[in-house]
């Protein structure tokens, strides 16, 4: 119970810092790697992650441009080579509707932890789709660690050190919700 309520005032304080920066462009990465298989309080990092995006969510206005990218969901980790190329920009940008926000809470429900963690590819993806537009964007991470595939982990690094942290005040079992402005 103390994670979950940890994991939604982490959500709740995201929100509010979007909110305050009045972010049009945001672009969720959800990390689906078999490490999020590992418990959290009574659940999974996996549902408490998918129950705190949903969350999220459900307090963006409409109208914003949200999209969802995930990683480490359709090849296992034994598939190496594979498994790091293991990323989906599940829901491309485009203006948030209830539509589309019941349509991600729906997908959530079949992504299925199981593979490595592509971190800075999926940052570098993630990037790719805000810099196609004319505003700046936020780019929203909700990951238990590092990228294990390689690329370029010291500008995923300088990443993390630059943006704000949100992250429960535990050892490695927590989840780490960051939010990058690029």
């Amino acid at each position: 119970m103390r994670n979950r309520i940890l994991l939604l005032a982490m959500c709740v304080a995201l929100l509010v810092a979007i909110s305050a920066n009045a972010v049009n462009n945001i672009v969720f990465i959800l990390d689906s790697s078999n490490s999020m298989n590992k418990p959290l309080g009574v659940n999974t990092r996996i549902e408490e992650a998918k129950d705190a995006l949903t969350s999220l969510l459900y307090s963006i206005p409409v109208s914003e441009e949200i999209g969802l990218l995930v990683y480490g969901h359709r090849i296992s980790r034994t598939n190496e080579v594979e498994s790091c190329k293991d990323i989906e920009m599940l829901f491309p940008l485009k203006p948030f509707t209830e539509t589309i926000r019941d349509s991600m809470i729906g997908a959530l429900g079949g992504i299925v932890p199981q593979g490595l963690t592509p971190l800075a590819d999926s940052l570098v993806v993630a990037s790719n789709e805000l810099a196609l537009l004319a505003e700046p964007g936020t780019i929203v991470l909700i990951s238990d660690g590092e990228g294990n595939c390689g690329g370029q982990q010291e500008i995923v690094a300088a990443i993390r050190e630059d943006a704000e942290r949100f992250s429960t005040p535990q050892d490695d079992t927590s989840l780490v919700v960051i939010k990058k402005t690029i």
